[in-house]
């Protein structure tokens, strides 16, 4: 076992990055978003995009209904100051 974290001054476990990139995407997301900043509707009050993710997220999962959240932290106070449960599938 390593006696001191990496962080802490002791030796890395990897020398060389995993080569992994993220965020992971391709141009359909590059469209969707160019798409979405033409429009000047982002959010979910004027716009319709964001309201058929969540209609299709919960269609996905099952549920009747789904909630676009900007974030996990987001996310957790929703949970803590709401008497509905949220689950979350990524």
């Amino acid at each position: 076992m390593v006696s001191e974290l990496a962080v802490n001054g002791g030796t890395p476990v990897r020398t060389k990055s995993l080569g992994v990139a993220w965020p992971e995407y391709d141009e359909r997301e590059i469209e969707a978003v160019t798409e979405v900043i033409h429009s000047r509707q982002w959010g979910g009050t004027p716009g319709t995009v964001v309201r058929e993710f969540e209609q299709e997220r919960a269609a996905f999962c099952g549920a009747k209904y789904a909630i676009c959240l900007t974030n996990s932290t987001t996310q957790s106070c929703r949970c803590r100051s709401s008497r509905t449960s949220v689950i979350t599938k990524t």
